[in-house]
């Protein structure tokens, strides 16, 4: 790749090659589309990476060629191996520094979650308020052959909420007379007039069979101005985003070797292997692990250190022995009654969450997962969680019960299983990782030794831990 080549992606078709780069990051790893979200928010990323190279005077370097497209290809490598995607909310920064978005529901008297609430938010008497009416008027003028008829619309009529009040409906004729409605029918001679109290509709009819009709009236009705409730009878809930400001931190990792090394990879392999390449899967895979392993643990303390969301299961397979009515089956179903438990928790505190996903070892898996009826194995991927592990640091393993999504990774310790919620909406989480550079390679220049310098930077906020709970298993924990 030439100067004028990163020049011509970087400027006039950096949108075809940043979008090609976001659609594409995710299949490698999942065999799945990348959702919006996670697309723009790879879009972002890779906006501040070609920004950081730009200032850098790395795309104009005599190294420009090998540069971009490999941290370009390190940021489409990095950013699908982070859990953070499937379980907290991923809001990148446009600068060092930013802020995070928690969606807050506030309730009228302070409670946020009203975990302790035990009072009514609607009114407890049968209506919903008092209507309050305004009178208005209408003139209508038809033509109808016989027995044709029309429709016409009221003016000032929004159904369901501004609807036509029942009995108010008349006819004011030419000669000054006024028809009240009979059950929503005005009958004057030949002229007949129907109101729909609900859509804000009226039929005019003719009820000639021979003889045409013109005729000019008013329609004079009430329809809802608006409904009041007493202060006293109504409550109130306030929709509005908590804002937490972060700051992006560095995390470095430097990978060397000699060139001994190189030469013997050169002579042994030759064209089998492109070292390079494999070193910078490895690092990103390293880095990111990291990553995964501080977001798991932040969510475990968070829990532990309020700890009423924590639940514990014992794993004691000798007590089958001797428990004839005790199988097998049986004995791990207590495993889902112990995260259900935990879901509930968390309903209960949060009062709108139902937990939809969790998150295990490989060990915990082996020995606790494995024995419930209720796991079911993915159909769609024929991929297994061994490999998931050296290619992303995580996989995505299957459903429990039908309502869990289970993730199962190294990055979090043995006899923990998290639960917890995480809503479609990007603010609708617990926890935030706020990327800023995902993964940047620079070689070191300053020692005897070749290699590169990797570096990361990203924001993390915890916006509540009740989001969130565990399952301990003491018998596992390492």
């Amino acid at each position: 790749m030439t100067k004028d080549t990163v020049s011509l992606i970087l400027e006039r078709n950096w949108n075809t090659y940043r979008n090609v780069i976001a659609e594409s990051a995710f299949k490698n790893y999942y065999g799945k589309q990348v959702n919006n979200v996670q697309k723009e928010v790879l879009k972002i990323l890779l906006e501040n990476t070609k920004r950081n190279m730009i200032t850098e005077g790395l795309t104009t370097s005599a190294q420009a060629s090998i540069a971009v497209p490999v941290i370009l290809g390190l940021t489409k490598k990095f950013f699908p191996k982070l859990i953070a995607n499937e379980i907290v909310s991923v809001q990148p920064l446009t600068r060092p520094t930013g802020i995070v978005k928690f969606k807050k529901i506030r309730f009228e008297d302070g409670l946020e979650f009203a975990s302790e609430k035990t009072d009514g938010l609607l009114p407890t008497d049968t209506s919903f308020g008092t209507a309050q009416y305004q009178s208005l008027t209408q003139p209508v003028s038809v033509t109808l052959a016989a027995g044709a008829s029309t429709e016409v619309t009221l003016n000032g009529v929004q159904p369901p909420f501004k609807a036509v009040q029942v009995g108010s409906f008349m006819v004011r004729l030419n000669n000054g007379a006024t028809v009240p409605e009979v059950n929503g029918t005005v009958t004057v001679g030949n002229l007949k007039i129907v109101v729909n109290h609900y859509t804000g509709k009226i039929t005019v009819q003719n009820l000639s069979n021979s003889d045409p009709l013109n005729e000019t009236f008013d329609v004079i009705y009430n329809t809802v101005a608006f409904e009041t409730n007493s202060p006293d009878t109504i409550g109130r809930v306030f929709f509005d985003f908590e804002n937490i400001p972060v700051n992006a931190v560095t995390r470095k990792l430097k990978a060397s070797w000699t060139y001994e090394f190189l030469e013997d990879v050169q002579a042994e392999l030759g064209d089998l292997i492109n070292f390079e390449q494999e070193a910078f899967e490895d690092v990103s895979a390293i880095i990111a692990a990291e990553i995964n392993r501080e977001i798991l643990m932040d969510i475990i303390n968070g829990v532990l250190t309020y700890g009423n969301n924590v639940v514990e299961w014992h794993y004691d397979p000798t007590s089958l022995n001797g428990n004839n009515w005790l199988t097998a089956e049986a004995y791990f179903r207590t495993l889902i009654h112990k995260i259900n438990e935990v879901a509930g928790k968390i309903t209960r505190a949060t009062k709108r969450f139902e937990p939809n996903f969790i998150v295990v070892s490989p060990y915990t898996k082996q020995f606790i997962i494995n024995g419930l009826t209720q796991y079911e194995w993915r159909p769609s991927e024929n991929v297994s969680d061994a490999l998931d592990y050296a290619k992303i640091g995580f996989a995505f393993s299957g459903t429990i019960s039908g309502k869990w999504n289970m993730y199962v990774t190294p990055s979090i310790p043995d006899g923990y299983i998290i639960v917890g919620y995480k809503g479609s909406g990007v603010a609708d989480s617990g926890y935030v990782y706020a990327p800023y550079i995902p993964l940047k390679a620079v070689p070191i220049t300053y020692e005897s030794i070749p290699g590169l310098y990797f570096y990361t930077r990203y924001g993390k906020a915890m916006y509540s831990p009740w989001y969130y709970g565990l399952v301990r298993i003491p018998e596992l924990l390492g």
